[in-house]
């Protein structure tokens, strides 16, 4: 720099990142020839970036423009300012999520850009400010993502806890099913709800994985194959030796309270005389973050032939089959009485290869059993 008319100066430092369409001051009323600038801190550019400094002794003012250049984008940054990591909340109190975005090249995100989200509940929302009422229980990690116009993006995280002051349990079911799809008869076992121990309320949670246990008396049921239902069925053992058959489930994602665990393809193999009981246990059942739930077990009471689940074999059975067949008379499921019909009683009369269904063959067996025919067995008699 040099000027005839005097010796001290005072220099300017702008940049622009849009080729000179708009300036930003860098430093002012600079004494010395020397600025640090760290060009993370500035909007990049694909060589369009400009300097120009602005140089004064008072009177006069002189510039200089350097030529185009590359300035690196750099990534957004994504901040959580509340809740706090490990914070405790109530189910259903205000849990008010607030965060921060910031880009160097678009300045402050908000709105759209900022997304929430948690691994239990999923998307929650968008903008800098989300307040919710509606988490449900568990420890939920709270992601707060930030998206820049360039498609680049940020997260923070967090871990809170919602409900730390229910102890959770859950009520089981397990009813009479028939598989539309090859009609195949057993019991499915269901979860009916989620609750409080201590005050019996109803609770929504998001369960990740079970494992349960079937007892029974193998010379009266058989258990033939276990299906998946609302979870992903990982591992089965079934050991009619023993009369016990085990299976375990996940789910990534969580799968609501009111919930499908599996479908076990059922077999009555005994006499028509033998009361035959079955009781399903969940061993373990946890939810998203990995709490455990107690359930109480369920036992189901079966009689090989008893369609009409009295406690007898008569001609009554036949005719309910027969009914079920053609429309007249439904199939039992949650509720067992006399105006259903017990499809596993009623399938298991004869047994059809790999699994059993009912057909009208099922209520023939049974009318030759009566006129003594068949034994107790539904074998032929010599």
């Amino acid at each position: 720099m040099s000027d005839a008319d005097s010796t001290e100066h005072t220099l300017w430092v702008q940049y622009s990142a849009d080729g000179g369409a708009t300036w930003a001051i860098l430093g002012t009323a600079l004494a010395g020839t020397t600025l640090v600038v760290d060009f993370d801190d500035l909007p990049g550019s694909a060589n369009n970036s400009l300097l120009r400094v602005l140089a004064s002794d008072g009177v006069n003012t002189g510039e200089a423009t350097s030529g185009l250049f590359t300035v690196t984008k750099t990534l957004p940054v994504a901040e959580i300012i509340f809740p706090s990591d490990g914070d405790e909340f109530k189910l259903g109190d205000l849990v008010w999520l607030q965060g921060r975005g910031f880009d160097a090249d678009d300045g402050t995100l908000a709105d759209a850009s900022i997304q929430w989200e948690s691994n239990i509940d999923g998307i929650l929302g968008n903008g800098d400010d989300l307040p919710l009422t509606s988490l449900v229980r568990g420890t939920h990690t709270i992601s707060m993502i930030v998206t820049d116009g360039d498609g680049n993006q940020a997260t923070d995280t967090i871990n809170i806890i919602v409900g730390a002051e229910i102890v959770l349990a859950a009520d089981a079911s397990v009813d009479l099913h028939q598989d539309s799809a090859d009609m195949a008869t057993g019991v499915r076992l269901n979860l009916t709800r989620a609750f409080d121990l201590a005050t019996g309320e109803n609770v929504s949670a998001r369960l990740e994985t079970f494992q349960a246990r079937l007892t029974y008396n193998s010379s009266c049921i058989n258990i033939l194959e276990i299906r998946g239902e609302d979870f992903t069925i990982d591992s089965f053992t079934i050991d009619d030796t023993t009369g016990v058959a085990t299976f375990s489930g996940s789910s990534t994602s969580g799968v609501d309270t009111l919930a499908i665990l599996g479908f076990a393809v059922t077999r009555l193999a005994g006499s028509n005389t033998q009361a035959c009981s079955l009781l399903v246990e969940i061993t373990n059942l946890t939810e998203l973050g990995g709490t455990s739930v107690a359930v109480n077990p369920v036992t189901l009471e079966f009689r090989r032939g008893d369609a009409r689940a009295d406690g007898a074999i008569n001609i009554a059975d036949a005719l309910f089959i027969a009914q079920n067949l053609v429309g007249l008379r439904p199939a039992c499921t949650d509720v067992v009485d006399t105006n259903c019909l017990h499809s596993v009683n009623a399938a298991s009369v004869r047994h059809d290869g790999n699994f059993d269904k009912k057909t009208i063959a099922d209520a023939l067996f049974i009318a030759q059993h009566l006129v003594g025919l068949r034994n107790e067995f539904y074998n032929m008699v010599p």
